[in-house]
């Protein structure tokens, strides 16, 4: 004689549902390290190219880095871009040259002692 359990449509939906959820945390997980590893992926490309970029400016004689405006110093920084803006063609004036032995305080006065110099 076999008693007919009042829950089993319960029992057979849950165990349903549980299926369910762990085919969800399944698809989750697996969708989650290839996301991952595609991260992981991209940083190692980054960093090859970077690597190459590197070697090669650092196989460049000092004329060539100076023709494209480097020193030895900036590669780091050119390659991982951070190097500063420099303004290429938006160089600073050029300060005049003075020369401060022809300075009328130079020749005509110093104020050694309140005695003007007399200029040779």
């Amino acid at each position: 004689m076999s008693i007919d359990n009042p829950y089993s449509q319960y029992t057979s939906r849950a165990h349903q549902d549980r299926a369910d959820a762990l085919a969800r945390a399944g698809y989750r997980l697996v969708t989650g390290v290839a996301d991952i590893a595609d991260g992981v992926v991209a940083l190692l490309r980054k960093w090859r190219d970077r690597r190459q970029a590197t070697h090669e400016l650092l196989s460049l004689d000092d004329r060539l880095l100076k023709d494209i405006g480097l020193t030895r110093g900036d590669i780091w920084a050119a390659v991982h871009g951070e190097l500063p803006d420099r303004g290429i063609g938006s160089a600073p004036a050029p300060t005049p040259a003075a020369d401060i032995a022809l300075t009328p305080h130079a020749i005509a006065g110093c104020n050694d002692n309140q005695r003007p110099r007399r200029v040779a």
